[in-house]
């Protein structure tokens, strides 16, 4: 896979098994990672893991499990807490004001 998505991708995200913007190694991982997110339970492990042998190594399928883990449960966790990531603050921070000069210090 290439890193990051293009537009043309995202836009195309809800359609991925119809898009030509996906390879089938593309298709195969966001198949995969829609299974684990929304209906793990109906995973057949023979039947779906010969399907992503096609596209994954062993070792892949593994790292691409961990992965997709992790981006899981720091989703929800996000939504149980109601934290938007993109507008929480860390504690101890300040805003700056880059347009303005910051204060000097005057000697005694």
């Amino acid at each position: 896979m290439q890193k990051g998505l293009t537009e043309e991708k995202i836009a195309q995200l809800e359609n991925y098994q119809d898009s030509p913007a996906f390879s089938p190694r593309e298709k195969s991982a966001i198949r995969y990672a829609e299974k684990l997110a929304v209906d793990h339970d109906s995973i057949d492990n023979d039947e779906f893991f010969i399907g992503l042998q096609q596209h994954f190594s062993d070792a892949e399928i593994v790292e691409l499990s961990i992965v997709i883990g992790f981006d899981i449960a720091f989703g929800r966790l996000l939504r149980v807490f109601d934290a938007d990531p993109k507008t929480c603050e860390l504690p101890g921070t300040q805003r700056v004001n880059i347009a303005e000069p910051a204060p000097t210090a005057v000697r005694a």
